[in-house]
């Protein structure tokens, strides 16, 4: 499962057929919340919000991994790239 810094984000995922999800405020999610699901979850934060996503990433433990994408001067979440780009581009980007 994704996990993103806001609706948008989780919006992208959807798009492109992905299980994500998101905090009510952005970075809001904690690892409390998560951990019940018993689920790996795959975190993207946005540019700039890469530190809360490893400190995320590390109190889930094993079920936290982090993805930093790499944003252009015209992006700064994964919307933002799937809209540039398109759906293939931003699921390729993510390995998925």
């Amino acid at each position: 499962v994704y996990v993103c810094y806001g609706i948008y984000g989780v919006w992208a995922f959807e798009a492109i057929g992905l299980a994500a999800v998101t905090g009510t405020t952005g970075k809001s999610l904690s690892a409390e919340t998560l951990k019940p699901l018993n689920k790996r979850f795959i975190i993207v934060p946005d540019d700039g919000e890469e530190r809360e996503a490893h400190m995320l990433a590390n109190k889930l433990g094993w079920r936290g991994k982090t993805l930093i994408l790499n944003y252009t001067d015209n992006t700064k979440d994964c919307d933002n790239i799937r809209i540039q780009f398109g759906n293939e581009y931003l699921k390729n980007l993510i390995g998925a």
